[in-house]
């Protein structure tokens, strides 16, 4: 039950940070000066983890992806790798 929580724990986290990471609706001089560029180029994440594909586990990885490709307007592709593709957890 230990290693559900954490992983549950560091999806979250990660959601958190990137939605913290996004752009607010606030009115700046430097959001006025952007013109529409982004701050970064587009980058693909690797998201493997060692659960089946109808676990909640990938469920929430799957909700990941489509929460960051949408929300950076596919800058940000997410690849999933579950049940061990990329190898064990010690060697991931």
């Amino acid at each position: 039950m230990n290693k559900k929580h954490w992983y549950i724990g560091s999806s979250f986290s990660v959601m958190m940070l990137l939605a913290a990471c996004g752009g607010g609706s606030g009115d700046s001089s430097a959001d006025a000066d952007n013109s529409g560029s982004s701050d970064f180029e587009e980058m693909t994440i690797t998201f493997s983890h060692n659960q089946p594909e109808d676990s909640p586990e990938h469920t929430g990885a799957v909700a990941f992806k489509e929460a960051v490709e949408e929300n950076t307007d596919g800058q940000v592709t997410v690849d999933l790798y579950p049940a061990s593709q990329m190898g064990s957890l010690r060697e991931q």
